[in-house]
């Protein structure tokens, strides 16, 4: 079952993912039903909060490789994260998608 909290989480990630430069809005119909677990969001969130303000110069021409882990285009988009607490890592497509069930 769904809850408040559950659309709370997403649109935080939603909001964390946008503010990193991705393109989130196309792509629904592929991952419609797809679940992330609430440990996995709270890695990421804990991985984006530890990366500090490099965020605010994402998207304004500013150098946002300078921080370990993300790697971004000459528009200042990101295309590669690490996310060693999730074991992942690897470039990002152009849009990754929309996350719209989440789990706990």
């Amino acid at each position: 079952m769904r809850t408040s909290r559950d659309g709370m989480a997403a649109v935080a990630l939603l909001s964390v993912l946008t503010s990193w430069g991705v393109l989130v809005a196309p792509f629904v119909a592929q991952v419609q039903g797809q679940t992330i677990d609430s440990s996995q969001l709270q890695a990421l969130w804990d991985m984006q909060t530890s990366w500090g303000r490099t965020f605010d110069q994402w998207d304004t021409g500013g150098d946002c490789n300078a921080a370990d882990g993300i790697s971004c285009n000459s528009q200042g988009m990101v295309t590669w994260l690490e996310l060693n607490q999730l074991n992942l890592g690897g470039p990002l497509p152009d849009t990754i998608g929309d996350l719209v069930d989440l789990s706990h």
